[in-house]
């Protein structure tokens, strides 16, 4: 059977040669306007000494208990640490920003990474830290407001931004965390986002791509759950020659999201400087 082709496109938008099939290497572009190459996670290769369970395996194998107050583990949620593991490898050090139920971090320790996450509530880093110990794996977990406490490098950070338009109240987390739990709000988070939420969220990341550069190791990479109306947005806070893959997952389909792997440019220590935008 003939294996589908993506162009890959440089920055213009422009067709290039380096052309590879989906199912082999997925091509990497800049963060255009719809110019980035979508794959689902089963695509992407395995690294060198990864573990032989599947991503997928993995996620489901892990239960989660979530009191009210803290982000429950979401189908969106679980797609998202399978896309973890799918771009982490045995060994190496992973940071989860913004944990919540958890979930993600006990993923990445499943596929034998050596685990932080933390969390700006304190509520949710004592939930992590229970339905860590539920799943039998260990994870160093902290209270941070993003990587404000963080000291350490590590060679993956990934963070789920929170669906919120304030700083975390434990009356405001309850309240919000009971309606996402109902089917049809869920879905439609992405597509009706209220503009206060997209504001929140949009700072949030911008600050977080300021910080990150420092705390990660040589080699090191961001991945982030992101809906898709906010990718543009994003590009304007990278800095120019930013590697950035779009990662597509049926799950995160569902609401209109995508995962963006990123490789921070050589060099870079801010994420302020605007990236060159697409013609």
């Amino acid at each position: 059977m003939h294996l589908p082709y993506i162009p890959s496109r440089d920055r213009k938008g422009a067709e290039t040669t380096d052309d590879v099939p989906l199912q082999t290497a997925p091509s990497r572009s800049r963060l255009g306007k719809g110019t980035d190459t979508l794959i689902t996670h089963h695509a992407l290769p395995r690294r060198a000494g990864a573990r032989s369970a599947h991503p997928d395996a993995i996620s489901r194998a892990v239960a989660t208990t979530n009191p009210p107050w803290v982000s429950s583990a979401y189908p969106d949620s679980r797609a998202f640490a399978e896309l973890a593991v799918t771009v982490s490898r045995p060994g190496e050090r992973a940071l989860d920003v913004g944990t919540g139920s958890g979930v993600v971090a006990i993923c990445l320790a499943r596929a034998g990474c050596h685990v932080t996450a933390t969390d700006v509530s304190a509520a949710a880093v004592r939930n992590a830290e229970r339905n860590a110990l539920r799943n039998g794996v260990q994870i160093t977990c902290e209270v941070s407001d993003l990587l404000d406490s963080v000291d350490e490098r590590f060679d993956l950070i990934t963070i789920n931004p929170p669906y919120s338009f304030v700083r975390d109240t434990f009356l405001g987390n309850v309240a919000k965390n009971l309606l996402r739990r109902v089917p049809a709000v869920h879905r439609s988070s992405g597509s009706a986002m209220p503009g206060a939420v997209r504001r929140f969220r949009l700072a949030m990341m911008r600050r977080f791509f300021e910080q990150a550069p420092t705390r990660l190791r040589r080699g090191g990479r961001l991945l982030l759950l992101v809906y898709r109306h906010e990718v543009d947005a994003l590009n304007e806070s990278l800095p120019a020659g930013t590697n950035v893959q779009r990662l597509a997952h049926g799950d995160l389909e569902t609401i209109g999201a995508v995962g963006l792997l990123i490789n921070p440019a050589p060099g870079s220590t801010t994420g302020g400087r605007p990236a060159a935008r697409s013609e």
